[in-house]
């Protein structure tokens, strides 16, 4: 397999990003990933620095970069959609 850019990891799971976010501190981590940890600290996963505060921004730079990589690396097409896959249940669950 491919070597992936360790900017298309999140740095929580060490998995691939579906829904990459931004927080304050500028890293990007898997929305699920950190939406868990914000539960329970109000710090970078990073570099445990205070977060200025918790909002959280879609990275669509990113996530659009990590969706072309099928293109690039065929191979990952397969992951790449049972990422997708769980990205899409976890919006209908938020949503129901």
């Amino acid at each position: 397999m491919a070597s992936l850019p360790e900017a298309f990891m999140c740095p929580i799971t060490s998995e691939l990003m579906a829904d990459p976010v931004s927080t304050a501190d500028g890293f990007s981590y898997e929305r699920e990933a950190i939406t868990t940890w914000l539960e329970e600290h109000s710090t970078s996963p990073l570099t445990n620095e205070p977060l200025k505060h918790r909002e959280l921004i879609p990275n669509m730079a990113l996530r659009s970069a990590i969706q072309e990589l099928p293109e690039v690396h065929p191979e990952l097409k397969q992951k790449l959609c049972d990422l997708l896959k769980l990205l899409l249940r976890l919006i209908i669950t938020m949503i129901i």
